[in-house]
């Protein structure tokens, strides 16, 4: 499986509700790819979901760290702080 393949299979489990899944997945790819900050935000988007803000927050700056022009990652950390 590619990574693209990887994130696609994690990124719908996640659509449907199946954080475990998701999660499991998404930590995979961030094993073989550390550096994919894509996996990361999502990673962080499944924390979020499951009421661990503070890991959410920590997944999504990784993220930004690796990627740090992508909007969308700003974005997504900048929602979980304001709900804070």
């Amino acid at each position: 499986m590619t990574i693209a393949e990887a994130i696609k299979a994690a990124w719908e489990h996640q659509r449907a509700g199946r954080l475990r899944e998701a999660e499991a997945i998404f930590r995979q790819v961030i094993q073989q790819w550390p550096e994919n900050g894509h996996a990361w935000n999502y990673l962080g988007l499944v924390a979020e979901s499951t009421g661990n803000r503070a890991e959410a927050i920590r997944l999504m700056q990784k993220s930004i760290e690796l990627v740090p022009n992508e909007p969308t990652f700003q974005a997504n950390l900048a929602g979980v702080l304001r709900k804070g």
